[in-house]
C-alpha cells in the first residue's frame, strides 16, 4: 500500500496564497470579458462554504454589473 503525500505547512500556505491572488484578480478579469460579451450574457458563480475571506469577495463580484450568485 501507498503512503499518501503529506501536505506540509509550506505548501499549504503556498496554495492557500495562490488561491487568494487568483480571487482577488477574478474581480478585473470578470469586468473586462462582461465588457466584450454580449449585454444579454450574466456572470454566473456559485460559493460554497465560504469562510471569512471569500465572503469580502462575495461583495466584490456582486458589485459586478451582471453578476449572478448560484449556489
Amino acid at each position: 500500500m501507498k503512503d499518501s503525500p503529506q501536505l506540509t505547512r509550506r505548501h499549504f500556505l503556498g496554495q492557500s496564497a495562490s488561491l487568494g491572488l487568483a480571487g482577488m484578480a477574478a474581480p478585473g478579469i470578470l469586468s473586462s470579458q462582461a465588457q466584450s460579451s454580449s449585454p444579454n450574457d450574466r456572470i454566473r458563480l456559485g460559493f460554497i462554504g465560504i469562510g471569512d475571506r471569500a465572503s469580502q469577495l462575495l461583495d466584490a463580484f456582486l458589485k459586478e454589473p451582471g453578476a449572478e450568485v448560484t449556489a
